[in-house]
């Protein structure tokens, strides 16, 4: 608790002198709504709750003339009813004011003085409304009367506080030796006075907190006792200050908290409940505060009032916390295990305290019902926010927080569903009545009847199952089981009925009692058991039935009574007014109100249940009638049977019944008896004078008079028919039990009524004592009185014999049938013996029963005409049922049915019909019986009924409309064809079927052995667990396809976890996977490829991230662990960015991988100086400069070798040199090696080439030790080889020798003698010699020597046809002429080239470019001249048929028109010639050049070449189309690049090629792959919409075999059935055998020139035809096309609003994702599934239709991912 500052009352006072101002007394209002405090100057000052000021009055002294300074107030309290305050004064009086309600104080006045002999020290109004005050000379006394006071108890030792708990039965004083009393309300007073104890210390001040006194003493130790005087507790004074002495105590209402005032501070202390102990908390200090004379603490706990000694009150606020709820409900927490509740607008206040002592964690007020909720850790508390009813019951909460309880509230019972169980529980009950298990809660689905007896609950544990559960017992009394689900019920208010409803809208009631069931009707529309009464109102088509008396069960079918009245509209509501039952009726915009008959049900359904209160209350508004008089008597039978005066008294005052003033004599008689004898009320109800008096106020003198002539108080029997004017009565009791009283009697009564003329008493007596002329003539003195003057005949018969009778009678009878008395007259008329007369009257009178059996006896003819007559008047009257005998004993076999019928006896009407013989009426009246059998759910009469009138397929119905399957197919047996009932069976299922009632379905699906129309249904259904029990059942082979399709079922209603574990269990991984890719659930689509498909796993991750991007998705990996494999497939894929990032965060051990794979890739692609990078940032020279060796870039390759392994350079160098010698660049070689220092090498080289010449000269200069072995060698191998004897040998060796001794002249002439002198040496040999003649004369000679020798070695060379090399050398001597001479001689024309290149001399380019065409003319190099002249090379291409020569010369030369020219001929010759598949390869490759309308035309002629065709083989066909499709769209691309004119039209015209290209190219590359299959067939129901280009025979062909593979069957039956029709037209050529109004708004065009010839083969028809004809056989053909949310068929673009999807060219409605810059869209989910196809399956298909999507669509990065 929480004890915190508010405000301040009153006006604080202070003066100089040091005086104070005291305040001794405050209370708080029992109501809580006013405080009120007493000040120095003796005022009652009034505030409200809030501490706004209301008013205040001077108090009073004991007598006037003391003054108001004789006295001072010492205490005060405010009385239960918060109007009165007593006030106690010094001056030995207590006071009591009444206060005015509101703020005028015109009410205040003194209500009570009470003087007492010695000051009133303490005063308390217990709750009780007990007012206890305690004296200064230690009396306790107490108020009695306004004036005068009891003494309870006396001492000697002043009393200072008198305390009561909170119930007002305990009253305990505090004297002031420190003793404590206590006393016991007994008998509305305090008595029982007991000392229970004396405290050892001085007492300071006392509280009764609880059951606890908690006694504070002058040490300011606390110490707690019982009521007993055991002392429990001692809390010790604070160890913290000083310790000041408490001077007054006050304990929160609640008892947990008590508040001690001490000095500047107030000491709070609270009770631990689970501890039983008191504890000390912080204490509140209070600057300034001193001294504090009283304290008073709010009723409902909130509040804390404390006085001072300055004139003023401080207001505490001692709440937890509030808040406020709904804007209407203000909760506030006063203690841990206490919340006050405030409705704010009427201010009414309840207390909501847990009895459990735990602390309440939740509170809520409910919006639907008038109930607070509050919770603990085990319990469940309720609350009514009318009455303030609760109820504190164990509860078993649960740990989910998403888990809540609910609650329906029914007066004081309220139902709470939790954990899917019901609890009942009883406002004021601390208990659970009752709990059931069940899974549903709606308030149709139970009801209470908490005012019935006993107290009764229904529920549906399940949809089928009824429970009647008895509360007051706690027993289930009754469950009753239904066939079909129940969708209502409730209770009467008796409890023993109960009325309920199923899904198939049939009314039943069950009997608890009985436990039997009685069906109302089949066909409720509306259905109301109308509250408080027993009359249920049902409407049933255009019919309203009302039954009421519904309580008197199955066996009182005859008092309960029906009435139906035709109704338009349907019955909104029923509303009770003025004990009238009203049915409001809707009917459009008008409301009818229909009244029911009469309110007699209702008022007997009230006598029965003994609810008199509501029965006097109907009676009360039933209008006068015979009925409402028989209904007073009945009722006050009732009312005096359950000795119920009142009411009684009631009902007399309301009939002015003079009874009235005798029932109240009855009752005060009763106490009068009660408080003499002091006995039971039962006991005094049971004499037998009360009894008899009660049998006479109900009306019944016989049993009065037996009940005292059984007591032989024969008397006061006399006496009781006297005083009731039966005065014949009085004088045969008198005769048979006091004979001597009877003369006197007589006597008496007759001078009595003499007196008073009561002429009618006085002749009957005349007649008893046997004077019965004399009464007669009685009766005829004037007035006459006729129907006084008929009691006498009918009492007396004799009297018609007397003359004076025969007198009476005539005058009688003429005024009886004037008076239209005609049962009078009959009667009358019997006593005459004048049977006609009788007949007639009784006729007249309706009294066919009396006349019936009077013509029996008197005349036997005409009682059939009676009976006749009888029946039809009962009838006319509406009691049919008493008509129905009467019927029958006239022979009237028709009516006494249709009175039967009427009046709902059924099996009446049953055997009445048995014995008819006409055939017509027994069909009529037994369809009329069965029906109404069949709707009261007796079963046999109706079949019975069936069968006599020949309809034993209604039985069959009838059977199976109430789920009995097998009574139907046994009645069948017996009564059908096999065949007729079979489709019975078969409609019956698909009604059920549509009724939902699946259970029946199955069985009847079951016993046709059809188990695939029962999976079928549950299919549709979605009950997917019976699917698959049927399946597993029936066709266990089929498991895992059920299993797949209920998995895609799921799929496309977004439940995917259900979908993901029914892929799981057939098996269909990769749809699992592929399902959550397509939905973007990349998590599941991760987790589901782990587990089940592994090798999928890396590319959805890869695919995950990619679509969330790296940045985003590195946390993703990071918690995954498994950053590693997606740096791999980021690698795989080229994707080297990505890996790096990843690895920079989570993995920067795999950067040095990561950049040698980016390394390698560049490398690949030749770009080696940045793969030299990314070789040297992860720290891998080596690999870069193998990278330069492989590339043959020794120079790269050097300089790394020599910045990084600078000792490997000349293994580097060697190998280079090694490489150079084994591709035979010797001289590179050799300097290569001499540059290493590897002469050695060399001369190997050199040695192992037999260039020994070579070997030696480097020898000589390197090695020159080695030259002599060297000459040697090559001496030897000179010798071994075989000589022929050159010539010239010597002069070679001479030339060598004189360059040896540096004579480089004469070895030139000596070379130069060899070339002439040796002719016919080898041309090897002499080649080498003109090498060495030029090599030695460009380093050696002079300038004109040289020239003179390098002229005779080119000639030479010449001579030897080493052309080249003698051109060179005539240039490098200037004679550049004679150099292109020998060039354009020896056709070596690229070198001729060159040379005059480098001359820049056009004479000369001229003379070069004249002889090389010619020479190519000449030799027919075609393929030379086209680099020279292309015209006249493409031309002679072109004639020779040299196709491919002609196209590249085009190519090479970049002539379009050139190109596009030779393109249209030899695509003709292609076309031509049957070669279509080369012309379209033709044209593809060289890039679909446009120009003119002849090449327009020889696309348009490819294009329709293969429109009509059917690929069997998928790749052929996907070569095709992706060809044809890249045509198409190179075609396009060229005409906007070239700027060539094209109409409008036939850019159109290729538009819609390219699209259909398009979709059959995509068509035939999904339809290779399982998962993309499904999208290959939707591409060809999209082709459709282009069937006025594509054969429309084809077209429909495709789409419907799609259809049908896509298990569309309605769509695939109007399709291939719409195939067959345009096949007809096609054959004769009728554009009227084909209707298109079935396509309407499909997009599908209409308007279709028709095909010279089908494009569809017979083997296709003939399958198509024979799969329809089938069909047909097995099924109904459904001719209905698939259709989307858009009602039109699903490949329909609503006329372009939609764009198509450019993978399946569906219309993308919603969802769909914009592909790249040129506006085309695609379907998310077939984009999706498109994507994680090509990543699953490598499929080269999909990805170059991607490629292609990427171009098309404009950049489309949606598109963009490298592919593995």
């Amino acid at each position: 608790m929480k004890i915190q500052f508010q405000k301040t009352l009153g006006t604080r006072k202070i003066n100089k002198q040091g005086e104070i101002f005291p305040i001794q007394a405050v209370a708080w209002a029992p109501n809580n709504k006013r405080l009120a405090f007493c000040d120095d100057d003796r005022s009652v000052w009034v505030y409200g709750d809030d501490g706004e000021y209301h008013f205040h009055f001077p108090t009073k002294p004991v007598e006037k003339e003391f003054g108001k300074n004789s006295f001072i107030v010492t205490c005060m309290d405010f009385a239960p009813d918060s109007l009165r305050l007593a006030v106690g004064q010094s001056d030995e009086v207590v006071y009591v004011y009444r206060l005015p309600k509101e703020r005028d104080k015109s009410e205040l006045a003194v209500v009570g003085k009470y003087a007492q002999f010695s000051p009133v020290t303490c005063l308390l109004w217990t709750s009780r409304g007990t007012l206890v005050y305690g004296l200064q000379d230690g009396k306790i006394r107490c108020a009695s009367g306004s004036k005068n006071s009891d003494t309870l108890h006396q001492t000697d030792v002043t009393v200072v506080q008198v305390l009561a708990n909170q119930a007002g039965t305990v009253l305990v004083s505090a004297h002031n030796d420190g003793s404590i009393f206590t006393y016991v309300l007994d008998n509305e007073t305090f008595q029982h006075a007991k000392k229970i104890l004396t405290s050892p210390r001085p007492t300071s001040c006392v509280t009764f907190a609880g059951d606890s006194l908690l006694i504070a003493t002058s040490d300011s130790v606390v110490t707690v006792y019982d009521l007993t005087g055991k002392r429990l507790q001692e809390i010790a004074a604070p160890t913290q200050g000083r310790s000041w002495q408490p001077m007054t105590a006050a304990a929160a209402p609640n008892g947990q908290y008590a508040v001690f005032a001490a000095f500047d501070r107030l000491r709070l202390f609270s009770f631990v409940s689970r501890k039983g102990t008191w504890v000390e908390n912080d204490p509140v200090v209070v600057e300034n505060l001193y001294l504090v004379p009283a304290l008073s603490w709010k009723k409902d706990g909130t509040k804390l009032l404390a006085s001072s000694l300055f004139g003023v009150v401080d207001m505490f606020d001692c709440a937890l916390r509030k808040r406020l709820t709904q804007d209407k409900y203000e909760i506030t927490h006063i203690a841990g295990d206490q919340v006050l509740i405030r409705d704010i607008a009427s201010d009414k206040r309840f207390s909501l305290r847990s009895e459990s002592g735990a602390g309440i964690n939740k509170v809520a007020v409910l919006k639907d019902f008038p109930l607070a909720v509050a919770s603990t850790s085990t319990h469940l508390i309720l609350m009514s926010m009318e009455d303030g009813a609760t109820s504190e019951v164990s509860w078993n909460w649960k740990s989910s927080p998403d888990m809540k309880p609910s609650f329906h509230l029914d007066g004081h019972g309220c139902v709470v569903y939790y954990d899917n169980k019901l609890s009942v529980i009883e406002l004021w009950r601390n208990e659970v009545l009752v709990t059931v298990a069940t899974p549903n809660f709606y308030s149709r689905f139970f009801s209470l009847q908490m005012n019935s007896n006993p107290k009764v609950f229904v529920c549906l544990p399940n949809r089928k199952t009824l429970r009647v559960t008895d509360l007051n017992r706690q027993q289930t009394v009754a469950t009753m089981k239904h066939d079909i689900d129940l969708d209502w019920v409730t209770l009467n208010n008796a409890g023993t009925v109960v009325v309920a409803r199923d899904v198939r809208y049939a009314v039943m009631l069950f009997f608890v009692g009985s436990k039997d069931k009685m069906v109302m009707c089949q066909r409720s529309t509306f259905v109301e058991l109308v509250q408080g009464t027993d009359t249920l109102v049902v409407q049933e088509d255009k019919m309203m039935r009302v039954w009421s008396n519904i309580s008197d069960g199955k066996d009182g079918k005859d008092a309960m009574a029906e009435q139906k009245k035709p109704i338009e509209g349907k019955i909104s509501e029923i509303v009770q007014r003025s004990g009238q039952i009203i049915v409001q009726v809707q009917n459009g915009d008008e409301i009818v109100t229909h009244v029911l008959e009469d309110d007699s049900g209702q008022f007997d359904n009230a006598l029965k249940r003994l609810d008199l209160d509501r029965a006097f209350a109907y009676w009360t508004a039933t209008p006068e009638s015979p009925v409402k008089e028989s209904n007073f008597q009945t009722l006050i039978i009732k009312c005096l049977d359950n000795r119920n005066f009142q009411l009684a008294e009631r009902v007399f005052a309301s009939r002015k019944d003079p009874r009235e003033k005798d029932i109240k004599d009855l009752v005060a008689r009763t106490q009068s008896l009660q408080k003499e004898h002091n006995r039971p009320l039962e006991e005094i109800l049971g004499h037998y004078t009360v009894k008899a008096n009660i049998e006479r106020l109900k009306g019944d003198f016989s049993a009065a008079e037996k009940i005292l002539l059984a007591q032989r108080d024969h008397k006061r029997a006399i006496v009781m028919q006297s005083n009731a004017e039966n005065y014949v009565r009085a004088l045969q009791v008198a005769q048979e039990y006091e004979p001597a009283l009877v003369p006197d009697l007589v006597t008496k009564y007759q001078s009595q009524l003499t007196k008073e003329n009561k002429i009618g008493p006085l002749g009957l007596i005349l007649a008893y004592t046997g004077h019965l002329g004399e009464a007669a003539n009685l009766y005829l003195a004037p007035p006459f009185k006729p129907l006084e003057a008929y009691r006498l005949v009918v009492a007396y018969p004799e009297t018609v014999k007397t003359a004076e009778g025969k007198v009476l009678l005539d005058q009688l009878v003429p005024v009886l049938r004037k008076s239209g008395l005609w049962e009078m007259v009959g009667r009358v008329s019997e006593l005459r013996g004048e049977v006609d007369a009788a007949l007639e009257a009784y006729r007249k009178g309706h009294i066919y029963e009396h006349a019936i059996e009077y013509a029996r006896q008197h005349r036997p003819e005409d009682v059939v005409p009676l009976e006749t007559e009888c029946a039809r008047y009962l009838v006319g009257i509406r009691k049919w049922q008493d008509a129905i005998s009467h019927f029958i004993e006239a022979n009237m076999n028709v009516e006494a049915l249709e009175a039967a019928i009427h009046c709902l006896d059924f099996k009446k009407a049953a055997e009445i019909l048995s014995v008819v013989e006409d055939n017509a009426i027994v069909k009529e009246y037994g369809q009329r019986l069965a029906v109404h059998f069949q709707d009261r759910d007796e079963l046999q009469e109706a079949v019975e009924m069936y069968r006599k009138i020949g309809k034993p397929k209604e039985a069959i119905k009838m059977y199976l409309s109430r789920g009995k399957i097998d009574e139907a197919f046994a009645y069948a047996e017996r009564s059908m064809k096999t065949n007729d009932a079979l489709e019975i069976f078969r409609n019956e299922a698909q009604t059920m079927v549509t009724a939902k009632r699946y259970s029946e379905a199955e069985r009847l699906f079951l016993l046709l052995r059809d188990p695939d129309a029962a999976v079928d249904m549950y299919m549709r259904a979605e009950q997917f667990q019976r699917a698959i029990a049927l399946v597993k059942a029936h066709k266990p082979h089929l498991l895992d396809d059920i299993h797949t399709q209920i998995g895609e079922i799921c799929r496309k209603n977004g439940n995917l976890r259900q979908a993901e574990l029914y892929y799981s269990k057939a098996q269909r991984y990769k749809e699992l996977v592929q399902m959550y890719v397509e939905d973007e659930k990349w998590p599941d689509a991760f987790r589901s490829a782990q587990e089940h498909m592994k090798e999928m796993a890396d590319d959805i991750l890869y695919l995950w991230i990619g679509r969330l991007g790296v940045q985003d998705g590195i946390a993703i990996l990071r918690n995954l662990g498994v950053a590693k494999e997606f740096i791999r497939m980021a690698m795989r894929s080229g994707e080297f960015d990505n890996a790096s990032q990843v690895a920079n965060e989570i993995a920067p051990d795999l950067l040095p991988e990561i950049s040698i794979q980016r390394a390698n890739m560049l490398a690949e692609s030749g770009q080696h100086e940045e793969a030299e990078r990314e070789y040297l940032a992860a720290d891998n020279p080596n690999q870069a400069i193998q990278m330069y060796i492989d590339a043959n870039k020794w120079s790269e390759a050097i300089r790394l070798t020599t910045t990084y392994f600078p000792d490997e350079l000349p293994q580097v160098l060697m190998s280079h040199a090694v490489l150079l010698s084994d591709s035979g660049q010797y001289h590179e070689a050799e300097h290569e090696f001499l540059n290493l220092n590897r002469p050695d090498h060399v001369i190997n080289m050199y040695k192992s080439q037999n260039m020994w010449e070579d070997a030696i000269r480097v020898a000589r200069q390197y090695r020159p030790a080695e030259a002599q072995a060297l000459e040697m060698q090559s001496n030897k191998a000179a010798i071994t080889r075989p000589r022929t004897g050159r010539p010239g040998d010597q002069l070679i060796q001479q030339a060598r020798g004189k360059e040896d001794s540096s004579d480089y002249t004469a070895a030139v002439k000596l070379y130069l003698r060899y070339l002439q002198e040796t002719p016919s040496a080898d041309p090897n040999q002499l080649v080498r010699v003109c090498a060495r003649v030029r090599e030695l004369a460009t380093s050696f000679l002079g300038e004109l020597e040289a020239r003179n020798a390098l002229e005779i070695v080119a000639n030479k060379l010449l001579s030897l046809n080493r052309s080249n090399i003698a051109a060179g050398i005539f240039s490098e001597i200037g004679d550049t002429e004679k150099a292109l001479d020998v060039y354009m001689e020896a056709n070596i024309w690229e070198e001729a080239r060159a040379l005059v290149l480098r001359l820049q001399n056009p004479q000369l380019t001229k003379r070069l470019d004249a002889r090389y065409k010619d020479a190519l003319r000449t030799q027919g190099k075609v393929d030379q001249l086209a680099s020279m002249d292309a015209a006249s090379a493409v031309e002679i291409y072109a004639r020779n048929g040299e196709w491919e020569k002609c196209l590249k010369v085009c190519m090479e030369i970049r002539d379009l028109k050139l190109l596009a020219k030779y393109l249209q001929q030899y695509a003709s010759v292609l076309l031509k010639n049957g070669e279509d598949v080369k012309a379209l390869e033709l044209l593809t490759n060289y890039g679909a050049p446009v120009t003119d309308a002849g090449l327009i035309g020889i696309y348009r002629q490819l294009f329709y070449t293969f429109l009509p065709q059917t690929f069997k083989d998928i790749g052929e066909g996907f070569r095709i189309w992706s060809s044809m499709r890249d045509l198409i769209f190179n075609m396009g691309e060229n005409v906007l690049r070239s700027n060539t004119e094209i109409s409008v039209g036939v850019t159109a015209e290729f538009e819609k090629y390219l699209q259909i290209s398009l979709y059959y190219a995509s068509h035939y590359s999904m339809i290779s792959e399982e998962s993309t299959k499904e999208m290959a067939y939707m591409i060809l129901l999209s082709l459709l919409r282009y069937s006025d280009v594509i054969n429309p025979d084809k077209a429909f062909y495709d789409a419907g075999r799609a259809a049908k593979e896509l298990k569309f069957s309605g769509t695939a039956d109007v399709l291939l059935n719409f195939y067959l029709d345009w096949r007809e037209c096609i054959i004769h050529q009728n554009i009227g055998l084909v209707d298109y109004a079935q396509f309407a708004g499909s997009d599908i065009p209409v308007n279709v020139k028709i095909p010279s010839d089908h494009s569809v083969t017979n083997e296709a028809y003939e399958e198509v035809k024979t799969w329809i004809m089938k069909a047909a056989l097995d099924r109904n053909l459904k001719f209905e096309l698939k259709k989307d949310e858009r009602g039109v068929f699903e490949i329909s673009l609503s006329g372009g609003r939609y764009p198509p999807c450019v993978l399946t060219g569906y219309p993308v409605l919603s969802n769909g994702v914009k592909l790249g810059t040129t506006g085309r869209y695609a379907r998310k989910a077939d984009l999706n599934r498109f994507l994680q196809a090509i990543r699953s399956t490598r499929s080269e298909k999909l990805e170059d239709l991607r490629r292609f999507l990427v171009k098309w669509c404009g950049a489309a990065t949606e598109l963009n991912y490298a592919f593995v």
